[in-house]
């Protein structure tokens, strides 16, 4: 009987040893923190973190994978900060002004007669509406029609003191714009500007992508140039620019593509998926936006036709940065990390109502630490850290198993 419960906790035990190795191996599989480093805040408030090579290598454009961290090792919540492609903005136009009873008039200026189709007029809140009629002119002396019964409708905002609405009409350059509002009907409106929508774009910065190189191999039979690239891990390249210095004139396509495995039918094949089309020409500075192209290995095949290949000189690749905002202290250290098995987490400040365009004050990243070896890329590696990893938890049952039998073996024939 002692040797029959003796069995039994012996059972028990290895059983509850299997479930603790067990958890042990899924705890190191999953556990995936890669690199971290330190965050200081010059001020109080929002401030953007541009997030560090080291740490796109990782992560490439997913901050679901990042975490920030107070002193007390409290979570601190983020926002991305999107990148602004335009600006839009009211810009004021001069005008006169007149007043009679029954109107009043505006006289806007387009001396340089450019092509106008409209206006916008910033309006103080009103419960009413306003009749007007707007015409045109070069001289001031004879006006021609250009809309004959226009109106301003819904002028009130719930949340603002004036309204911004259009008045639209054909496409002219007239020197001079009139627009007359009719007061005979209804009480004058507050007309506080008129202006145009001027949207204008923003200069995208780039930053150079390092640790990137390239192999280059002359396909004659084919008339082909073929560039391999290799970068580290999942680091995304946005933007690529040429430096080729002969021959002095030439005229060739090239394709961006990647290397894709497939199986059917049990046979497995590969062929060249095509990521972009671009055109070499010694007329442009052979700069191309991309895009984001993660592989860690890429290939651009030029077609020479029947010219001579071309001499590179190297290749520059830049990648758009990718920059968080946060509320922090000043004065205080946080830690910024990565770690490729997190998900986008769910804060309230992805919920508040922010101006991206305000010129955010910057906070400082220093001390990164690479807590694990270069990342492969994960496509082409899920595969083979999955088998080891079964393969170790099946190696380390097989041995509790057999090891558990040898024993329980060894006690009967002791008894």
């Amino acid at each position: 009987m002692i040797t029959k419960r003796r069995g039994s906790n012996m059972r028990t035990l290895n059983k509850n040893n299997i479930v603790v190795v067990f958890l042990l191996l899924c705890g190191q599989f999953v556990s995936a923190q890669q690199v971290k480093a330190i965050v200081e805040a010059g001020v109080d408030g929002l401030q953007t973190i541009q997030i560090p090579q080291e740490f796109r290598m990782w992560i490439g454009n997913d901050i679901g994978r990042l975490r920030l961290y107070d002193v007390k090792d409290t979570e601190v919540g983020f926002v991305l900060k999107p990148d602004i492609q335009e600006t839009t903005t009211f810009q004021p136009v001069p005008f006169d002004k007149t007043a009679t009873d029954s109107t009043e008039t505006f006289v806007i200026h387009n001396l340089a007669k450019e092509r106008k189709q409209g206006y916008l007029f910033r309006i103080g809140n009103s419960a009413g509406s306003k009749d007007y009629v707007i015409e045109g002119s070069d001289d001031q002396k004879t006006w021609f029609g250009l809309v004959n019964n226009g109106k301003f409708t819904q002028l009130y905002s719930d949340d603002q003191t004036s309204v911004v609405k259009c008045s639209s009409f054909p496409l002219t350059d007239y020197r001079y714009i009139r627009v007359v509002l009719d007061n005979k009907n209804s009480a004058p409106v507050q007309i506080l500007a008129i202006g145009e929508q001027v949207t204008k774009e923003v200069t995208q910065h780039y930053e150079p992508l390092q640790h990137v190189s390239f192999d280059r191999k002359e396909d004659n039979k084919n008339k082909e140039t073929i560039l391999a690239i290799r970068k580290n891990g999942r680091s995304p390249i946005d933007y690529i620019r040429f430096h080729i210095a002969t021959p002095a004139h030439y005229h060739r396509q090239a394709t961006l593509y990647t290397v894709r495995t497939e199986t059917r039918k049990r046979k497995t094949h590969t062929y060249d998926q095509p990521l972009a089309y671009i055109t070499l020409n010694n007329q442009q500075t052979n700069e191309f936006t991309i895009e984001d192209i993660a592989e860690d290995l890429f290939y651009i095949r030029i077609n020479n036709e029947d010219n001579v290949p071309l001499t590179i000189d190297s290749l520059s690749f830049f990648q758009k940065p990718v920059t968080i905002l946060a509320d922090l202290k000043q004065g205080e250290t946080y830690v910024l990390d990565a770690d490729s098995s997190r998900t986008l987490p769910n804060y309230d400040l992805g919920k508040t109502a922010i101006d991206f365009t305000t010129d955010f004050p910057q906070a400082t990243v220093q001390g990164i630490e690479k807590m694990a070896t270069q990342p492969a890329n994960e496509q082409k590696h899920n595969t083979g850290r999955l088998i080891l990893f079964l393969g170790s938890i099946a190696g380390v049952l097989a041995i509790f198993y057999f090891g558990a039998s040898l024993l329980k073996d060894m006690k009967k024939k002791s008894s």
